[in-house]
């Protein structure tokens, strides 16, 4: 004869059993992504004896590639590989706590500024026209964020300002396409930005073939490091930027070409930014710092 108490716990142990059925259907899902050889390969061969505990699959630029969580003694790290074999970035985890924040611009209006960004500019002119778009090819389907005026040529910063942002040690990463420009093209992140005047900017230019690093400072920029290299127009890229301290460190494509340091600026908004008559589509901006 069961009693009241020996039926609650025959309930608990089917609700427990439930639960755990659950976890472990979850589990399976997750195994689903699979490394190509290659790949699990490289991930050995960077973490010597280390165990990979989560798998990511996404598609860059048409490619395959994997997100992957590497556990070795103490440590932990964030590794992107190709198919093929290749590493792409490798970070140390160092199990501080962060927060990221992404921009994709694909829940907002269509033909005007996203809500919470605002719209500035740096030197001479008016100000440029940012807007989102629709984009069939955008990396995060279907907007983008861009850029479309040409009309202001010379010394002129078009700037668009995540105004909720606020960070020190901070890293962005974003998508662009150069569209269009006759004097200029391409561009970039801000961070660390006080006002119009004063930031830090890393940018990459199609018509030039390069790629650079600057402060703003009351309204003067500075270059503070430049690398060559090939920029095709109407592709999409990837420029990531890491500041921790007076430390800056930028990627293009994955590979880092900029290493500085400078103690100007210690913390500000985040945005994106083009000179002149450059058009240029933006996507997926993500943003972390640490606690």
């Amino acid at each position: 004869m069961f009693t009241q108490k020996s039926s609650v716990s025959v309930l608990l142990f089917v609700v427990a059993s439930f639960f755990i059925l659950a976890a472990c259907n979850g589990q399976q899902k997750q195994s689903k992504v699979q490394l190509p050889t290659k790949a699990a390969q490289a991930i050995a061969k960077a973490v010597p004896g280390g165990k990979i505990i989560k798998v990511k699959e996404e598609e860059d630029d048409g490619k395959q590639v994997f997100e992957v969580q590497v556990q070795a003694g103490q440590k932990a790290y964030e590794l992107d590989v190709s198919a093929d074999g290749r590493i792409l970035d490798k970070e140390e985890n160092s199990g501080k706590e962060e927060e990221e924040t992404v921009f994709n611009f694909d829940s907002d209006a269509v033909g005007s500024l996203p809500e919470g960004w605002s719209n500035q500019k740096t030197g001479k002119g008016g100000l440029g026209k940012w807007k989102v778009l629709a984009d069939s090819t955008a990396p995060s389907k279907p907007n983008v964020l861009a850029q479309t005026s040409k009309e202001n040529p010379g010394y002129h910063f078009n700037v668009a300002v995540a105004e909720q942002t606020d960070f020190s040690d901070v890293e962005i990463e974003l998508k662009f396409k150069a569209i269009d420009g006759q004097e200029d093209q391409g561009g970039g992140p801000v961070w660390r930005y006080k006002d119009v005047d004063n930031y830090y900017v890393c940018r990459a230019n199609p018509l030039e073939s390069n790629f650079r690093v600057y402060k703003v400072v009351n309204g003067n920029r500075k270059q503070m490091q430049s690398a060559k290299v090939d920029i095709p127009s109407d592709v999409w890229h990837s420029l990531k930027v890491r500041n921790v301290g007076n430390h800056i460190q930028c990627w293009y494509d994955g590979k880092m070409y900029l290493d500085v340091t400078d103690d100007t600026f210690t913390s500000g908004k985040v945005g994106l930014w083009t000179k002149a008559d450059a058009v240029t589509w933006f996507d997926n901006v993500k943003i972390e710092k640490e606690e």
